[in-house]
């Protein structure tokens, strides 16, 4: 019975691997289409291949600087345009990427000089992995293959290791001035049909008048920047202002009766500490590490549009509000989380726990606050607006006061 199942096994195996050997084989013999790319260029593509984006390569691209997508405008490199693609790319049932072919396309400026063709630089692949990891070898490895087809230098390289075979593929194209690099598991393609593959992508790219617009367009990015940033942080301030935490001065804690904001303009960001209130302690409040004490909390926490920066705690949304308390044991405050002991102890910056701290004169209570860093920077993922962040806290600060959060203590608006 046994030795049945495994065979049916098996024979599911080969039937599926079949299916993918037909659906490859039509993957690349199927009629071309026309790829958009961001309408600074085209180019002519199998079917299923896909545009992912545009990164900001840069002269030594890494593997960060080809995995981050980025919007053309707010890319800075002005020696080529870097665009990412992939062919029919799946995922296993644990979300990893599956069977890739990934092509990148580098066009470059035709104002700058390219790049010495012959010699080695690194692969601009953003993904290079095989199904179980493996070192990948050094780009001026001799394990890579050369060779001049005309004005044309190709290069290639197979990867072996303990998963199946690859290709890694180059093809530069000074006369065009482009680079193609590819990246395929062999039995989706052999070295002759990716070869034929870069040869027909390189004659088929055309670019558009927009392509010399985006490279200008690059050389004034850090004027742009600024002027971004610049606007941003006047925003930030504008908000501020109406809750009495404004003007800033970097580097300077500004108070009032929402709380304390400092500037930190070498690390474009104001980090906003603002006061949610205080509650009472009751005299019986039991106590755990470090005096911390254990206040009685919602068994569900209102939900308010925060950015949360620890998920959940002991099955309760974490609304991530820092406390000030007293501990008698040390003769000293502390801070730490509503909902936990713990705490970043890099979250508030010490100038700006200082104005807090001052601000803490009663024993008797703990002082609640939210701490945001609200970044400027654009390259940022976080949030840069502090109108929702003051919309949000406010939010909290009634959800304390009806009792939605701590309920049963009393309550002292700040």
């Amino acid at each position: 019975m046994f030795k049945r199942l495994l065979l049916c096994i098996a024979l599911l195996a080969r039937t599926v691997a079949g299916a993918a050997d037909i659906d490859s084989a039509e993957t690349r013999r199927g009629p071309v289409k026309r790829v958009d790319l961001l309408r600074l260029a085209s180019v002519d593509l199998p079917p299923r291949f896909e545009l992912l984006g545009m990164v900001n390569a840069g002269p030594t691209p890494n593997e960060y600087t080809l995995e981050t997508l980025r919007d053309p405008q707010w890319v800075d490199d002005t020696l080529a345009a870097t665009f990412l693609l992939e062919q029919d790319q799946g995922t296993t049932m644990g979300g990893y990427s599956k069977d890739p072919v990934l092509l990148t396309l580098t066009l470059y400026n035709a104002a700058h000089r390219m790049p010495d063709a012959a010699s080695p630089s690194p692969f601009r692949v953003h993904r290079y992995h095989g199904p179980y990891g493996g070192a990948k070898p050094p780009d001026d490895s001799p394990r890579w293959t050369t060779e001049t087809e005309g004005a044309r230098h190709w290069r290639w390289l197979e990867l072996v290791d303990e998963g199946e075979k690859r290709w890694a593929v180059v093809l530069i194209d000074p006369p065009r001035q482009l680079r193609l690099d590819f990246y395929a598991w062999q039995r989706k393609y052999s070295l002759r049909e990716a070869r034929a593959l870069l040869r027909a992508t390189a004659d088929s790219v055309q670019r558009t008048p927009e392509l010399i617009a985006h490279f200008e367009r690059a050389a004034s990015y850090d004027s742009r920047e600024k002027a971004e940033e610049e606007d941003h942080l006047g925003d930030t301030v504008r908000h501020l202002k109406t809750v009495g935490l404004a003007p800033l001065r970097d580097g300077v804690v500004v108070s009032g009766a929402a709380g304390a904001a400092l500037l930190q303009s070498n690390i474009r960001e104001v980090c906003v500490a603002y006061a949610l209130g205080s509650l009472v302690l009751p005299p019986d409040t039991r106590r755990s590490f470090n005096q911390w004490p254990e206040l009685p909390l919602a068994a569900h926490m209102p939900k308010v549009e925060l950015r949360s920066r620890g998920g959940w705690v002991n099955e309760r949304l974490n609304l991530s509000i820092t406390m000030l308390y007293w501990d008698a044991s040390g003769a000293r405050w502390r801070v730490a989380e509503l909902q936990s002991h713990g705490t970043d102890p890099h979250l508030v910056p010490q100038v700006l726990m200082d104005s807090l701290l001052a601000r803490a004169t009663d024993r008797r209570l703990v002082y609640l606050y939210r701490v945001e860093r609200l970044v400027h920077a654009i390259w940022s993922y976080r949030p840069r607006e502090a109108g929702p962040f003051l919309v949000g806290v406010e939010a909290l600060r009634a959800n304390l006061k009806a009792g939605n959060i701590v309920p049963g203590v009393t309550y002292i608006d700040p």
